[in-house]
């Protein structure tokens, strides 16, 4: 667990120096949620290194039951420990959607 640890440790810190950099102009050229879209191809990786599937149904009717899946449910809780200004997609339906078209960009 340590390495996960180190790991979200080092995107938040990460996170912080890209916002500053963006603020100063020095991040033109980047795209607005790509450092969250990494962070949650990164955290699917890690997920399937576990035997672990990083599934997110975009819709509670595509469930059966209304809970999220446990991929989504782990980024729910990861993201609850980052700053506001840094969490993407915090509302129950948009995270599914924000992490499935996460995933996408990576394929």
């Amino acid at each position: 667990m340590d390495d996960f640890k180190n790991a979200t440790e080092g995107f938040l810190t990460a996170a912080v120096v890209v916002e500053h950099e963006l603020k100063d102009g020095a991040g033109k050229g980047s795209v607005e949620g790509e450092a969250w879209n990494k962070l949650v191809r990164g955290l699917s990786q890690w997920f399937e290194g576990k035997g672990l599937k990083p599934t997110a149904s975009k819709g509670r009717n595509k469930s059966k039951s209304d809970k999220p899946s446990a991929f989504v449910a782990f980024i729910h809780k990861l993201q609850s420990t980052f700053p506001k200004r840094l969490r993407r997609h915090v509302t129950r339906d948009a995270l599914p959607k924000g992490i499935s078209d996460a995933l996408k960009t990576g394929r």
